[in-house]
């Protein structure tokens, strides 16, 4: 956080406001405290990873992949989509949980209030297993964010 006289000299700058703000710069307006989460799920597909990376920039938010497998293989999962990971500008982190179970999920969620929203594609088991516990314990929490769920071409022909 700048301080009042430092606050005073960048807007007394007469030169600042001559350019459009660089990309560092953009970057760096994304706040630390908002996250999207993406379920990596079984596959990932790259509209999956470019839908998470256009809400992370209108939201202002960084980036955090959940998988409920090993670190390993979540990084292998996303060997294909590193380079729009890293290119993207964002702030993005693999959140490894301690199984692939619904309620690891929960308490993630719940143990993490920047999390605004969670983004999973339809073929991911750990979200159908979710919804389901969902559906049987209508009384309790559950998720406390928004689900957006992406729709995979094997889905829209069935």
């Amino acid at each position: 956080m700048l301080s009042r006289r430092r606050k005073m000299e960048w807007l007394e700058d007469p030169g600042s406001g001559d350019k459009p703000p660089s990309a560092v710069t953009r970057a760096a307006a994304i706040r630390p405290n908002r996250q999207v989460a993406l379920g990596l799920g079984e596959r990932l597909s790259a509209a999956a990873v470019d839908y998470a990376i256009g809400l992370c920039r209108r939201m202002e938010a960084g980036l955090a992949l959940i998988s409920g497998d090993t670190p390993d293989h979540a990084r292998s999962m996303l060997g294909p989509h590193y380079r729009r990971l890293e290119g993207s500008g964002i702030a993005w982190n693999v959140v490894s949980l301690a199984s692939d179970a619904p309620a690891d999920l929960e308490r993630y969620i719940h143990d993490n209030p920047q999390v605004l929203l969670m983004v999973s594609s339809s073929s991911d088991d750990m979200l159908q297993r979710l919804v389901a516990r969902g559906q049987r314990r209508r009384r309790t929490k559950g998720l406390q964010v928004p689900l957006v769920v992406l729709a995979q071409e094997a889905d829209r022909a069935a």
